[in-house]
């Protein structure tokens, strides 16, 4: 991990983001009716995060070990997870050079890609919040 200071940094950037997607009002009701548990292992630090439905109202996320099947489940390193949403990485050739893998239907994980734009921008403006602008092209 090159990006974040630390694993207690990563946790409070990315664990926010993904609170922010899920509190959209844009985002978070389009996800929530998908109906999907998202695992992300995050593999150079063990660590895993969750956005995860449960037939609930509201989508939960959680860091470390959850309670849930993964409709999705993806693995990377924390900096894959912070290039990934920052665009400044390809993940066809993330997934290609085995930096990510992913498993889960296949028609589910490309439905889930096709309603990401919006979340690219929320990711953009997150960084910038934090104070962390050194992040953004890289």
């Amino acid at each position: 991990m090159e990006l974040f200071e630390s694993v207690e940094q990563f946790k409070e950037v990315e664990v926010a983001f993904l609170e922010k997607l899920r509190d959209d009002p844009d985002f978070g009701p389009m996800f929530a009716a998908m109906k999907m548990n998202i695992k992300y292992n995050i593999k150079d630090i063990g660590e895993e995060m969750w956005l995860i439905h449960n037939n609930c109202v509201e989508t939960e996320v959680i860091w470390g070990r959850a309670d849930a099947e993964p409709t999705i489940e993806l693995t990377l390193s924390a900096d894959h997870f912070h290039m990934f949403w920052a665009k400044t990485m390809s993940p066809t050739a993330a997934l290609a050079k085995g930096d990510v893998t992913m498993k889960g239907p296949i028609q589910k994980i490309l439905k889930l890609v096709s309603k990401l734009k919006p979340a690219y921008a929320i990711y953009a403006d997150h960084i910038k919040s934090m104070g962390l602008s050194h992040l953004e092209t890289v």
